[in-house]
């Protein structure tokens, strides 16, 4: 604080001489200030008054800029990063520290960013970003693109052989597969996902249905539309084949 007004009085001398001297021990971050006035009147005598001021930094920087959390679904690549500065109220040397913190989650990352900005004294003030990437949303399809054929024991089309696939089986879009004799229409453009590119889900066969009331035998195969994390469409894709017997006796 500023040094403030000091008079005096004395019994013989109207105007006694006041000296002031101040003292400052410590510091940076503590330091002690000690002001002493002392009067004299014109014969020597002499009082003195003491004023003692103890300073301590106890408070932190303060951090300027801004810093957003990132919430994403599939990859972001490199998140840009974030520019900070601080300042302090009583010294004017800070020291910056910065982190990253990467932890892995079951199909994404977490990234931690952390800035810390340190003053002389030990105060610091600490500034965080986080970054999280986990893609939690299963593939797409139009219910419409269900397959739904009919073959006839005049073309030449059996049921002989059943499903070329097992239940469990998992397939790629572009991979051929079969009922009897007969291929299948490949799955490619069927479903998209909001991170895995389209030629890269899986179709794994959930269930497969069989009928045969001898005019007509059935198959209805299930299957379940995969990302490559694993997330499945909320509906099951069904491929149904019916072979019937038109051919007379």
């Amino acid at each position: 604080p500023a040094v403030g007004g000091v008079t005096a009085t004395d019994n013989l001398d109207a105007h006694p001489d006041i000296a002031f001297v101040e003292n400052r021990t410590g510091g940076v971050c503590c330091y002690v200030v000690s002001r002493t006035w002392t009067a004299t009147d014109d014969f020597g005598n002499s009082s003195s008054a003491t004023q003692t001021i103890t300073v301590t930094d106890t408070q932190a920087p303060v951090i300027a800029g801004i810093v957003t959390d990132v919430t994403a679904t599939c990859n972001l690549g490199i998140v840009p990063m974030p520019q900070l500065s601080a300042v302090d109220n009583c010294t004017d040397v800070l020291t910056q520290h910065f982190t990253t913190d990467t932890t892995l989650l079951l199909c994404g990352y977490h990234i931690l960013r952390t800035w810390t900005f340190t003053d002389e004294c030990g105060n610091s003030a600490i500034a965080q970003q986080n970054i999280h990437v986990e893609d939690d949303e299963g593939p797409s399809f139009n219910p419409a693109s269900q397959l739904s054929l009919s073959f006839a024991a005049s073309q030449n089309a059996t049921a002989n052989g059943g499903v070329s696939l097992a239940i469990g089986d998992k397939i790629s879009p572009n991979q051929t597969w079969s009922i009897g004799n007969q291929a299948m229409p490949i799955f490619a453009g069927i479903a998209t996902d909001n991170c895995t590119p389209a030629n890269q889900l899986g179709y794994r066969v959930s269930n497969i249905v069989e009928v045969n009331n001898g005019c007509e035998h059935s198959f209805v195969v299930s299957f379940q539309v995969l990302d490559a994390c694993g997330n499945a469409a909320n509906s099951l894709f069904t491929a149904t084949a019916s072979f019937t017997d038109d051919t007379a006796p």
